[in-house]
């Protein structure tokens, strides 16, 4: 009597020369909302110092402590006549006239143009027709005698490149005051953001972008590189603490349409370019991913227009192109 024992084996799916069936899967459409990651730190400003351009009798001080001053703010009224809060990169340090060129110019000129007095066209570094009609508008607006061919220095006092809040006033009514005599110091405060985008910077969308820093977050127009509305600035400011400095996430408004695939549909040649297939006979249908979707996947255009995709092209078919 004999006894067979009969066995039977499971077929070995990666034994070498077995077929790899071609796997095709639906893409799914889903809502992409673009996240790039950016460096932050706080601008301060570093107490300025409000010094007098005019120099006479005092004959009223228009601010107080705690008072928030930006271009277009009296400041003081010096010979009873105005003494003009000016925001800029840098003062003023020469009376103007018709004719002068230079950065000093332009600075004015975008002094004028904060005032809506001059249109950004305008702002030329030139001291021309268009300056001397925006000086005569100034000078009619703030009471301020004189005619349009000369912009005087002693009509406006720097305020830095943001404004200031005052922290002190250091000069009194009808005291008298000479060139340099500082009229009032500014505190040291936040006054913007400054954003460094990534190299290539951030991608126009529609909507426009916000600025999220540990769950804080503020309007942010890309390509800037700051913020500067007081109260964004502010609470980004408390978020950062001490240190001034920390990193954040660009984020887009408005999520984007897309088409989420498996990254291994993906087929990607030595020249770069990228191409997907619908199924193991289909001809290559070029891609241009947006970047990585949730864990393994890649997200597409919505305008590339597939329903479905080749999951495992480079096992089922012999060289695989994007052509």
């Amino acid at each position: 009597m004999s006894t067979y024992l009969v066995r039977t084996a499971a077929p070995d799916v990666l034994r070498p020369g077995r077929k790899v069936e071609p796997t095709v899967v639906p893409v799914q459409a889903n809502d992409r909302t673009e996240t790039i990651g950016v460096g932050v730190t706080v601008e301060q400003n570093p107490g300025l110092a409000l010094s007098s351009n005019a120099s006479g009798r005092l004959t009223s001080m228009r601010l107080r402590a705690g008072d928030r001053v930006q271009s277009g703010h009296v400041v003081a009224r010096i010979n009873d006549v105005s003494v003009v809060a000016m925001e800029s990169a840098a003062p003023l340090y020469r009376d103007l006239a018709s004719g002068d060129t230079g950065r000093d110019v332009a600075r004015l000129q975008g002094f004028l143009r904060v005032l809506n007095l001059l249109a950004e066209k305008e702002i030329s570094g030139s001291y021309d027709a268009s300056t001397a009609v925006a000086i005569g508008r100034f000078k009619r607006r703030y009471g301020i005698s004189g005619d349009a061919s000369t912009f005087p220095l002693a009509s406006v006092v720097w305020v830095g490149p943001r404004g200031i809040r005052v922290a002190r006033v250091e000069a009194r009514p009808n005291s008298v005051v000479a060139t340099g005599t500082v009229l009032a110091t500014g505190m040291r405060e936040a006054i913007a953001i400054a954003v460094s985008e990534p190299a290539g910077g951030i991608a126009d969308t529609p909507g426009g972008h916000l600025l999220q820093v540990a769950g804080s977050q503020a309007p942010y127009r890309r390509g800037s590189g700051l913020i500067t509305q007081q109260r964004s600035v502010s609470r980004i400011a408390a978020v950062l603490g001490t240190s001034g400095e920390g990193v954040g996430q660009v984020v887009t408004r408005r999520p984007t349409r897309v088409l989420t695939l498996p990254a291994s549909a993906v087929v990607t040649t030595e020249a770069g370019s990228m191409c997907v297939y619908t199924s193991a006979s289909s001809q290559p249908i070029l891609v241009e991913p947006l970047g990585g979707g949730s864990a393994g996947t890649v997200d597409v255009p919505e305008a590339t227009q597939i329903d479905a995709v080749l999951v495992n092209p480079l096992q089922v078919i012999e060289e695989p192109e994007c052509r």
